[in-house]
């Protein structure tokens, strides 16, 4: 035994994690992947409705057509 104190002696006791730690911290993984998820959600209809306010000249500039760009529009929020 003292050989065990010995080795371990400057050791102090930790607290264990507790179930609601481990439950905490899977909420709030949870909580931040929605949160992320949320802004993406917000960029990409930010920039679809950008899209949308572009001329036909700026779009021809970058090779879309006014169809493409009403078929992305017309997507939901969450559609890629």
């Amino acid at each position: 035994m003292s050989k065990h104190r010995h080795l371990f002696g400057n050791l102090r006791a930790e607290p264990r994690a507790r179930p609601a730690g481990i439950i905490g911290a899977a909420i709030a993984g949870g909580v931040m992947r929605a949160f992320g998820t949320i802004l993406t959600w917000i960029e990409r209809y930010r920039q679809r409705r950008m899209l949308d306010s572009l001329s036909d000249t700026m779009l021809k500039d970058i090779g879309l057509s006014r169809a493409d760009v009403d078929h992305e529009v017309r997507k939901t929020f969450w559609r890629v």
